[in-house]
């Protein structure tokens, strides 16, 4: 029990209850300093989470919103197969297409007095 602890001397006269407490209060302040390294630690944890988290709500909501131009993607190419194939010439006769023409040229004169 009279046996000298080791790294700690008597230095100076010190008395070893002196060098003990001395340990023991370096002890308490690194224990101290590493409570508060873990808590903030533990925090980080928890923001980095919670972003995390966000973040892939954000990717989930980015996948469907994708899956929905995708489809509507199929569609229009699907659609303008469909057109292609019936013709130009079929659907309207020369009157038609000028009478389509300026109705388009009123409806976007209309579009841009409103702009």
């Amino acid at each position: 029990m009279n046996e000298p602890l080791p790294g700690i001397g008597v230095q100076n006269g010190e008395s070893k209850q002196q060098v003990i407490e001395t340990g023991l209060r370096r002890l308490w302040e690194k224990l101290r300093a590493a409570a508060q390294l873990i808590a903030a630690l533990r925090q980080d944890k928890a923001e980095f989470s919670a972003r995390i988290a966000a973040l892939e709500a954000e990717l989930d909501g980015t996948r469907i919103d994708m899956a929905g131009m995708d489809s509507e993607l199929k569609r229009l190419r699907t659609e303008r197969a469909q057109l292609m194939q019936v013709g130009d010439s079929d659907r309207f006769t020369p009157e038609e297409k000028d009478i389509l023409k300026s109705r388009i040229r009123e409806l976007l004169a209309k579009i841009n007095s409103h702009l």
